[in-house]
């Protein structure tokens, strides 16, 4: 793994080179954004293919996990590219993986879908954040679990405790199946 440290210009230039917005960093995690390949950024240790959306979804049911930020480019074959953001913090978990740069794709329409889904990411990022102070916070204490994936779906769901082998069957799981995951799972906050 080549992990070197990066600046946010550098950042800036790789998504600009693609005509794309920078998606959000959360101050408290833009210190830790090291550059982990050519095409992806982020603060997680671990080596592994952003493409598997579902281990990273599975981690973050199953066993505790540190805050983290992942983003950027990956993808196998001629049509199965994607831009990817996995952002984990707090009682958020967020995965988006958004279509980008496939062959046989529109790609204004895919740079559409990409501005507007970060757009709506950082109001549900920032949106967890102020519930986080308020005691009648849907998530206060549980996790928000978002997936949108332009491959494998969009669903959400508030997991109320980890899974383990010993409380599998106790530990409700219900998916919302969303066309739109991240504005979904944003209509569960008060909005003033």
């Amino acid at each position: 793994m080549n992990t070197n440290s990066i600046n946010f210009q550098q950042i800036e230039k790789y998504f600009t080179g693609m005509n794309l917005p920078v998606p959000f960093i959360p101050h408290e995690m833009s210190e830790n954004i090291l550059q982990i390949s050519d095409s992806i950024y982020g603060s997680y240790q671990e080596t592994r293919d952003l493409y598997d959306i579902d281990l990273f979804v599975k981690d973050v049911m199953t066993k505790p996990v540190s805050d983290y930020l992942l983003f950027g480019t990956s993808g196998y074959g001629f049509n199965s590219y994607a831009l990817h953001y996995y952002l984990v913090r707090d009682s958020l978990a967020l995965f988006l993986q958004l279509g980008w740069g496939g062959t046989f794709e529109d790609r204004d329409s895919e740079r559409d879908n990409i501005v507007n889904t970060f757009k709506m990411a950082e109001t549900l990022i920032k949106s967890v954040e102020l519930s986080q102070q308020q005691d009648d916070s849907p998530v206060l204490g549980k996790r928000l679990i978002v997936q949108d994936s332009s491959f494998y779906g969009a669903k959400w769901m508030i997991l109320d405790k980890l899974i383990t082998p010993e409380n599998k069957s106790d530990v409700p799981i219900r998916w919302e199946q969303s066309f739109d995951s991240v504005r979904s799972a944003l209509s569960i906050f008060k909005t003033t």
